[in-house]
C-alpha cells in the first residue's frame, strides 16, 4: 500500500527514487529521503546520491556542512589574515582551494581564520605554517580513513537496513566525530611533551639564530620477507591486512624513546636518539612477528649517524644505509 504523497516534499516515487525495491525496503527508502529533504537536502542532491550508492552517506555530509556566507576575501578581511596566507594553508592541507570571490566558507572557516591570524601576528614563519598544515593534512586524512573504516566495520553488517544505516552516519557526524577531538587533542600533547623531553638548544644555536640541524640518531627498517610475491597470489584485502597487521605490532613495541616514523606498505621505519633502545624494539618486533600466525617473517636492519628531521620524518645518511641494510639481512634477524 503506498503511503499519501506530502504536498510539502517532492514526489519521491514519482522520481523514480525507489524504483525496483520490495515494499519493507521501498518504505526505509522513502523515510531516509524525507529526512534528508527535511534536513535540507535538494531534490537533485538525491537523485545523485540514489544513482551513486551514497544514500546512506549523504546524511553524514549534511550534518558536517554548514551555511555558506563569505568569501575567501570576506573571511581574511574579517580575522585580519592574508587572503594568499589563507588559501595557501587550506592548499597545503590537502584542500580545494576556491576563487577568493566565491562565497564557500563559513563560520567554522572563520574562526580557524582568526587563530591562523594570530599564528601570524606572532611572527611565525609562513612556509613553517605552511609545512604543519601539509602534515596535519596528511594525518588528519588518514584518521578519517581509520575511523571511516571503523565505523564500516562496526555497523556495515548483513541485513543492516539503508534507514538504519544513514540514521548511524548522522549520528556519528553529529556525536561521534566531535567527542574524538578531545583525544586528538590530549594525543598531541603527550607527543609534544616526549619531544620537549629530548629536544635540545644549545648556546650555539642561541647566538647563530641556527634552527635545530642534524642530530646523531639510530635509524631502523623492518619489513616482511616475501610480501612482493604475497601480494601477487592473495586477494588485495588480505594483503592490506598482513600490512594493517604489522603496522599494528611496530605501534606495540615502540615505546618511548623509540618512535614509530611510519609504516610504508610491507615496512615499518623506527628512531631513536638511544641506539639500544631501537636495537631492543627492533628485537621484540621480529619475535612478535615470529609469534603472529597471520604474518611472514621479518628482517631488520639498522644505522647511526647524523640525520634531519623534518615534519615527522627523518633524511640522511643512516635512514637511507638502514633502508639497504634491511634488504640484506636474513629472516628474523636485525
Amino acid at each position: 500500500m503506498t503511503a499519501p504523497h506530502d504536498a510539502s516534499r517532492p514526489d519521491f516515487e514519482g522520481a523514480g527514487l525507489v524504483d525496483g525495491l520490495d515494499e519493507e525496503v521501498r518504505d526505509g527508502r522513502l523515510r531516509v529521503l524525507q529526512r534528508l529533504f527535511d534536513r535540507g537536502a535538494t531534490l537533485e542532491q538525491l537523485r545523485e546520491a540514489v544513482a551513486e550508492d551514497r544514500l546512506v552517506i549523504l546524511s553524514a555530509e549534511l550534518a558536517l556542512l554548514e551555511e555558506t556566507r563569505y568569501t575567501a576575501r570576506e573571511i581574511a578581511e574579517l580575522a585580519d589574515v592574508p587572503v594568499d596566507l589563507f588559501l595557501a594553508v587550506l592548499g597545503a592541507g590537502g584542500l580545494v582551494q576556491p576563487d577568493p570571490e566565491d562565497v564557500a566558507f563559513g563560520e567554522r572557516d572563520l574562526n580557524a581564520a582568526r587563530l591562523l591570524a594570530n599564528f601570524n601576528q606572532a611572527g611565525l614563519d609562513r612556509e613553517g605554517m605552511r609545512e604543519v598544515a601539509r602534515v596535519l593534512g596528511r594525518g588528519m586524512a588518514q584518521a578519517a580513513d581509520a575511523m571511516g573504516e571503523l565505523f564500516n566495520q562496526t555497523f556495515l553488517k548483513a541485513g543492516v537496513t539503508e534507514d538504519e544505516l544513514a540514521l548511524r552516519n548522522a549520528e556519528a557526524a553529529e556525536v561521534m566525530l566531535p567527542a574524538v577531538t578531545p583525544l586528538m587533542e590530549y594525543l598531541l600533547n603527550l607527543h609534544m611533551r616526549e619531544r620537549l623531553r629530548h629536544q635540545a638548544v644549545s648556546l650555539a644555536m642561541l647566538e647563530s639564530g641556527d634552527r635545530l640541524g642534524t642530530r646523531d640518531v639510530a635509524v631502523a627498517f623492518a619489513d616482511l620477507v616475501g610480501f612482493t610475491p604475497l601480494g601477487e597470489q592473495l586477494p588485495a584485502e588480505e594483503v592490506g591486512a598482513v600490512a594493517t597487521r604489522l603496522g599494528e605490532l611496530a605501534s606495540d613495541v615502540a615505546t618511548a624513546p623509540v618512535r614509530l616514523v611510519k609504516t610504508i606498505g610491507d615496512a615499518a621505519m623506527l628512531v631513536s636518539l638511544d641506539p639500544d633502545a631501537l636495537v631492543t624494539v627492533a628485537l621484540r618486533l621480529i619475535e612478535a612477528a615470529d609469534e603472529a600466525p597471520d604474518l611472514p617473517r621479518l628482517r631488520a636492519g639498522a644505522a647511526f649517524g647524523p640525520a634531519l628531521a623534518r615534519s615527522g620524518d627523518w633524511y640522511g645518511r643512516p635512514v637511507n644505509l638502514a633502508s639497504r641494510i634491511t634488504g640484506v639481512a636474513d629472516p628474523g634477524m636485525v
